[in-house]
């Protein structure tokens, strides 16, 4: 059986990987949080696509208002 395809360090599996986007998409541009996480744009976005269908989220205009909302503790 071949192996499967080879994962950048940088891609999002869909698990932790995508909690710690969390604290910046609340409160970091999106040039922000990539410079600060060391990935590229298509990762961000790619992480905030995970964890919007994880939420069950409408838009990415939701995503980071709930983002926003949870640095402030307030979800």
């Amino acid at each position: 059986m071949a192996p499967g395809p080879k994962q950048n360090k940088n891609q999002s599996n869909g698990n932790g990987n995508d909690a710690e986007l969390i604290p910046g998409m609340g409160r970091l541009t999106q040039r922000e949080l990539t410079a600060k996480l060391d990935v590229s744009a298509s990762t961000v976005q790619t992480r905030r696509n995970h964890i919007k269908d994880k939420l069950n989220l409408p838009d990415s205009s939701a995503i980071t208002y709930w983002a926003f909302q949870w640095v402030h503790h307030k979800v």
